[in-house]
């Protein structure tokens, strides 16, 4: 028959079962155990032995095969609970925690979670010519792609983003984390969060878009979940984005967010028939979360005034709550415009803003001479720095 090879020795240090199993072994004690199964132990004296397994044990190979028989000869009950040290590292989980909660806030708002290749061919980039855009940024070829389809790396989430609702062809709402490449000197990589929704169009006049709206406060409610604070809205205009449906949301000066409907020529080369509208923000300009301060309310009752305000189309509603607020000062305790109209009955250059101005006074009842003092302080600056009036 076949010559039956015998087992090397193993090198065995007696530390290694405090170490391992947290209590101590005599010399003694591992003689008897291993001897009952058949080792052969040598050694005396000092902590490392030679151990050599029976001819039966070939599974027994390196010293921790023999920690775990001494483990089971001496019984588990020897073995105490103990948490181990857990040993700090210098890489920081703020980035995933962020993402995590983002991607909570985003689904709690009604979006559904949906994965895209990082790797995109030159199929997209067709597309997007075919729309007559150029990429605003410069895309990362891959030198040894596994094939053509993964040749560059994905400059941004919107473009996948839209190809998947041409698939689904149906209203539905979606978000994406991921990175995104770019390449000027270096190539750098940047976490985004995009999401958006294909919606069916609703009959309204041309200046007003509720799905736009709708997005704008959806994006909103995320920054101010994740920052403590409103963001501000700037209107701008961004590649792949409708002319005169994008903005920009700030905090601090600083960019947060884009957001606008899908440029029409865009959606139609990647063949999403229904209206498309989409929210980027970059997870890198987040600033810190501000904690709110509260004060104490007004235990007297407030007032309020109506006004309708007749300004130039490119007047924002931002800037007339800031004028009346900056006007009144602290008796007012919030301006908000609620409404617009534009028709034939306001003229063919000017749009008419409703707008509530609410005023409470801290240690008295405010009066009707102190709210029209201050109505008219208001309507003053509002003449002199946005040209508004009153509509009549």
């Amino acid at each position: 028959g076949a010559q039956i090879t015998p087992p090397g020795a193993i090198s065995f240090n007696l530390s290694d079962v405090k170490r391992t199993l947290g209590f101590e072994l005599t010399e003694s004690d591992l003689r008897a155990h291993l001897g009952a199964l058949g080792f052969a132990v040598e050694g005396s004296g000092e902590r490392m032995f030679e151990i050599t397994p029976p001819l039966w044990r070939r599974d027994v190979g390196i010293s921790a095969d023999i920690v775990e028989e001494l483990a089971r000869m001496c019984g588990y009950d020897r073995i105490e609970a103990e948490i181990p040290a857990i040993i700090e590292h210098g890489i920081s989980s703020q980035a995933y925690y962020l993402e995590r909660k983002l991607s909570r806030t985003v689904a709690a708002l009604g979006y559904h979670e949906i994965m895209s290749y990082s790797l995109h061919g030159p199929g997209l980039f067709d597309k997007i010519k075919r729309a007559g855009i150029e990429p605003s940024a410069r895309s990362v070829e891959v030198r040894n792609p596994l094939s053509e389809d993964q040749r560059y790396l994905r400059y941004a989430l919107g473009p996948t983003m839209l190809e998947y609702l041409a698939r689904i062809d149906r209203p539905i709402r979606v978000f994406e984390i991921g990175h995104v490449f770019s390449q000027e000197e270096h190539i750098s990589e940047t976490p985004t969060l995009s999401f958006g929704f294909a919606a069916e169009p609703i009959d309204e006049p041309e200046w007003h878009d509720s799905h736009f709206l709708a997005i704008k406060g959806d994006c909103e409610a995320l920054i101010h979940k994740m920052t403590g604070r409103m963001p501000e809205t700037t209107r701008d205009a961004r590649t792949g984005l409708h002319p005169g449906k994008t903005a920009v949301l700030m905090v601090d000066g600083r960019e947060i967010a884009n957001i606008g409907a899908a440029d029409p020529r865009v959606a139609r080369s990647f063949g999403v028939r229904l209206p498309v509208y989409l929210a980027n923000i970059y997870l890198t300009s987040f600033p810190d979360y501000a904690t709110p301060s509260y004060a104490q309310p007004s235990r007297f009752p407030s007032t309020y005034r109506d006004l309708a305000l007749l300004v130039a189309l490119d007047v924002t509603a931002r800037q007339i709550e800031t004028t009346i607020q900056r006007a009144i000062g602290p008796l007012c305790v919030g301006a908000r415009a609620f409404d617009e109209y534009r028709g034939a009955q306001v003229g063919q250059n000017l749009k008419s803003l409703a707008t509530r101005v609410t005023m409470q006074k801290y240690d008295a009842t405010i009066t009707d001479l102190d709210a029209d003092a201050a109505i008219a302080a208001a309507l003053e600056a509002l003449r002199a720095e946005l040209g508004a009036t009153i509509r009549t």
